[in-house]
C-alpha cells in the first residue's frame, strides 16, 4: 500500500507536524487491528515534508518517544475565523541535519532513488519514500479523485490523463458516459501508458466523512477483485474544491 502524504496542510493550513503525527496514530491503529497489509509506503516529493515525517517516525516508531506538534497558531487563527496560510513546519530541526546522509532523494527521472525502512513489527514494515507517486513502478493499481464527469481537474487525475495515452483516456471517457456515475462511485479503467495496470477513479466532490469511508471500502473491494497485490492510494478530497 502506498499513501500520498501532505494531506490538509495546503488549502486547509493544518500544521504538517499534526499531519505527520496522524500517520503514526493510523499505523498503530492498523497494527492493533491486525490488518492484512505487510508493507506500507509513505510517499512524497517535498523534501522538507519527507524530512519531517522521517523525524517523527524516528522519534515515535524507533525510540518510542512522544511527539508534540505545535498547533497554537493554527488554533488561534481558526478561532478568529481568519484565513490560515499554507502550513509551514514550526520545528527548526526539520530544516537541519536530521539523518541527512540517509534522507531519500528524488532521481532525475522521477524514480525512487532512496528510502528508509522501519520494521514496526515482525510482520509489518513501513517505508518512507521520496518520489513522485504518479511515476512509481511495480505497483498494480493507482487511485485518484474525480468529479462526476471525469474532467481530470484534480492534480493527480490530470497527471494520469496527460501521461496515460489514447487507450487510457478513451477507456476513461467511455466509463464516465455512464449515467449511473454518482458521488461515491469507483470507476476502474486500464492504466494505458501510465505505469499502473489499472486506475481507480473515486468520485468525490465534497468533504463527507460517511461517503468517503464508503468510497475507501469500495476501492479495496475493487482491488481485491482485480487480484492486485499493491496499490498507490492518495488521500481523497484534500485538494482544490476537495478533489485531489
Amino acid at each position: 500500500m502506498h499513501v500520498f502524504l501532505y494531506f490538509l496542510s495546503g488549502i486547509f493550513g493544518v500544521p504538517k507536524e499534526l499531519c505527520a503525527l496522524q500517520y503514526v496514530k493510523a499505523l498503530k491503529s492498523f497494527i492493533d487491528h491486525r490488518g492484512g497489509l505487510r508493507e506500507i509506503h509513505f510517499v512524497d516529493t517535498d523534501d522538507n515534508m519527507v524530512r519531517l515525517i522521517q523525524r517523527v517516525f524516528d522519534k515515535v516508531l524507533e525510540s518510542g518517544e512522544e511527539f508534540q506538534p505545535c498547533i497554537a497558531d493554527y488554533v488561534d487563527k481558526r478561532k478568529d475565523n481568519r484565513r490560515v496560510p499554507q502550513s509551514k513546519t514550526s520545528d527548526p530541526e526539520v530544516d537541519g541535519k536530521v539523518r541527512e546522509s540517509v534522507l531519500p532523494k528524488l532521481g532525475v527521472d522521477g524514480e525512487c532513488s532512496g528510502k528508509i525502512v522501519y520494521n514496526v513489527t515482525t510482520c509489518v514494515t513501513v517505508t518512507l519514500v521520496h518520489t513522485d507517486l504518479v511515476k512509481m513502478q511495480d505497483v498494480d493499481v493507482a487511485v485518484c479523485s474525480e468529479d462526476r464527469v471525469g474532467s481530470s481537474r484534480g492534480a493527480i487525475a490530470k497527471r494520469f490523463a496527460e501521461e496515460g495515452g489514447a487507450k487510457y483516456n478513451k477507456a476513461k471517457k467511455d466509463k464516465f458516459l455512464n449515467k449511473d456515475v454518482v458521488i461515491g462511485s469507483v470507476i476502474t479503467t486500464v492504466g494505458g501508458d501510465n505505469s499502473f495496470k489499472h486506475i481507480c477513479h473515486v468520485v468525490v466532490e465534497a468533504i463527507d466523512a460517511e461517503n468517503l469511508e464508503i468510497a475507501y471500502e469500495k476501492v479495496f473491494v475493487k482491488v481485491k477483485k482485480l487480484k492486485a497485490r499493491s496499490i498507490a492510494f492518495p488521500l481523497l478530497a484534500t485538494g482544490n474544491k476537495y478533489v485531489l
